[in-house]
């Protein structure tokens, strides 16, 4: 085996060792948050409930194309006030 194949083998098998190390890593906070929502499991729900605040609304189509109408395009620098 010359030298170059013991890298490649010696670098494969590194790189094979530090990608099932990463996997298995969890952080601190990623383990904290894990944790709190297994204690609170009514958080969920809550989630859920203040997503829909926000984000999952019907949409108004008509309106939603009024908006687009009345955009009054930008200049190309806006910190610049003469044209």
């Amino acid at each position: 085996m010359s030298a170059l194949e013991r890298r490649v083998t010696s670098t494969a098998a590194t790189c094979t060792f530090e990608s099932m190390k990463l996997k298995s890593y969890e952080s601190d906070t990623t383990k904290f948050i894990r944790e709190f929502l297994d204690k609170n499991p009514q958080l969920q729900e809550k989630r859920q409930r203040a997503r829909g605040t926000w984000w999952d609304r019907p949409q108004d189509l008509d309106e939603r194309r009024r908006e687009e109408q009345s955009e009054v395009p930008q200049a190309g620098y806006v910190y610049y006030n003469n044209p």
